[in-house]
């Protein structure tokens, strides 16, 4: 086996189809990290909504007691005033 029976130049279509290959491998890894940025954005989403609902009804059950407590104030002051 001599050096010339070694020796294989790539055509242009050698070329082609290893650069398809490459770009395809390149895409898919692409795609998938993509895939996985977009899934937990959409993760991260829903945690944000269930956080300001959850913010929103402490806020409304803060503002529920702080009106009983005004109530029972104005109560006491009331009592107070008759005594």
């Amino acid at each position: 086996m001599n050096l010339k029976d070694l020796e294989k130049f790539a055509t242009r279509d050698d070329i082609l189809e290893a650069f398809e290959k490459t770009a395809d491998k390149i895409f898919k890894k692409v795609k998938m990290y993509f895939d996985r940025i977009f899934s937990s954005i959409k993760i991260q989403n829903r945690k944000i909504k269930e956080l300001e609902k959850e913010l929103i009804a402490s806020q409304l059950h803060q503002e529920e007691l702080e009106k009983r407590l005004e109530s029972l104030e104005e109560g006491l002051t009331y009592k107070e005033h008759l005594n």
